[in-house]
């Protein structure tokens, strides 16, 4: 049986068509020059500017989804000064009037300023524990005003063992109006540990470009697009230009347990035959043999449980 070993939905639903070629995968100059730094590296880990690189080996994380610790930690952290609604999956909403950050600097120094929301909200513990992915810019328009700014989302992602955690029950995101007073926020936290498994990441980048052609090949073909009324139809893909690469954790199932697998997370944009360019990231394993020896040891019952949050 031929195993996939991959999985992608960000914004978009991948589909597969036999018809159409393989689209063309470019890798900027940004993305190799990380992948060539973290192969050079040996098993020291080195910091570099703001950036940590991990050793060449990586634990499998198991997620104990009978435990609410964390969940429960911050529930009553933020019911001393906070209105909380809990809502499914383990996600509290806290909301509290009158409280406003300094975001005059979110222009010039966007990281910067996400990280003093951060420290206002979360519990000093738990700052470490989440890196800004976007910060989305929440827009309105009438005929009289035209287009106004109503507020912004900030979109932070949990980070584990310095990888990023690619799963919907791992998240933080911070909502302000336009002059950056709260509006609310929304987390979720999943119960985390170190497995004794440990996973080679010693690859080249050679063996890790090979595995992301690997997997566009298997896997991407076409797009599933809404039109200018609302129909969806499906766009093919010509060019994959991968801009960043980043370390993370991405959901798997080893029978009915679930676990989080070291892979690599690719930020990327694709063109469309018509030209249309679409934001998205692609995660991967680091090799096609990491991937195959893990699902190996576990007698082929491993599967990609698909981020598409």
């Amino acid at each position: 049986m031929k195993c996939k070993f991959a999985f992608f939905i960000i914004i978009l639903a991948v589909g597969m068509s036999l018809s159409f070629g393989k689209p063309i995968l470019v890798m900027g100059e940004k993305a190799k020059s990380y992948l060539i730094s973290r192969n050079q590296d040996g098993l020291k880990k080195v910091k570099r500017g703001n950036d940590v690189i991990p050793p060449k080996k990586a634990y499998i994380v198991s997620v104990d989804e009978s435990s609410h610790k964390i969940y429960d930690y911050l529930k009553t952290f933020f019911q001393k000064t906070y209105r909380i609604q809990e809502i499914k999956n383990n996600t509290l909403r806290i909301k509290k009037d009158n409280v406003s950050f300094d975001i005059s600097e979110l222009e010039t120094h966007r990281a910067l300023c996400a990280r003093k929301i951060l420290e206002k909200i979360m519990p000093a513990e738990f700052v470490k524990q989440f890196m800004l992915v976007s910060v989305d810019t929440e827009q309105s328009f009438s005929q009289s005003q035209g287009m106004r700014i109503e507020g912004f989302r900030f979109n932070f992602s949990r980070v584990f063992n310095n990888r990023v955690v690619r799963s919907v029950n791992d998240f933080l995101v911070i909502r302000t109006d336009a002059k950056g007073v709260l509006k609310d926020a929304k987390i979720s936290l999943q119960d985390l540990k170190n497995t004794s498994e440990i996973i080679k990441t010693d690859d080249g980048i050679n063996e890790n470009k090979e595995t992301l052609d690997s997997l566009i090949n298997e896997e991407f073909d076409v797009v599933k697009v809404f039109d200018q009324d609302g129909y969806e139809k499906d766009g093919r893909i010509e060019k994959i230009e991968v801009g960043s690469v980043t370390e993370s954790y991405c959901e798997v199932f080893v029978g009915n347990t679930k676990k989080l697998f070291p892979c690599l997370s690719y930020a990327s944009t694709i063109k469309l035959s018509n030209n249309e360019k679409i934001g998205y990231i692609i995660d991967a394993p680091h090799s096609r043999r990491s991937w195959r020896d893990y699902n190996h040891e576990n007698k082929g019952s491993v599967r990609f449980n698909h981020y598409s949050h």
